[in-house]
């Protein structure tokens, strides 16, 4: 399971099946600039050596979602949006 939080305001839950993704030059090169634009910041950037990095795909067998309050998570769609 994987599990991104903001706050107590909105919450993603994904259940399925996990894959380890060297960060070397390959497969990586198909996601990392998803990661980037999302995060602002790559696994390369924490290690001394590009091939040290990892990253994990969840390919999902269900996703749900959660707002507490739908004005407070479309404001934070405003303020989040490039």
């Amino acid at each position: 399971m994987a599990l991104n939080v903001v706050g107590d305001d909105v919450a993603v839950f994904v259940h399925g099946r996990a894959r380890v993704i060297p960060g070397e030059p390959g497969e990586a090169d198909a996601i990392r600039h998803f990661l980037d634009r999302g995060l602002r910041c790559l696994a390369e950037d924490w290690v001394s050596a590009p091939g040290d990095a990892r990253y994990v795909e969840i390919l999902p067998g269900s996703m749900y979602s959660y707002a507490f309050s739908r004005e407070r998570f479309e404001a934070l769609c405003e303020r989040e949006a490039p």
